[in-house]
């Protein structure tokens, strides 16, 4: 099994302004998880979800 996910790296808009409302994890913007078959080893995609 294998998880990916996408990082905008963005972390100085944490530190710009202190009353802003945005948390790190609103920064990821898509995960993937997939699956590897036992038999054949194929590679398949479960899900795949744009976050931001």
């Amino acid at each position: 099994m294998g998880f990916g996910f996408q990082y905008a790296g963005e972390t100085d808009i944490l530190e710009e302004d202190e009353d802003i409302q945005i948390k790190p994890e609103d920064l990821f913007g898509w995960l993937m998880i997939a699956a590897k078959c036992a038999e054949c080893g194929h590679l398949q995609t479960v899900t795949d979800y744009e976050c931001a």
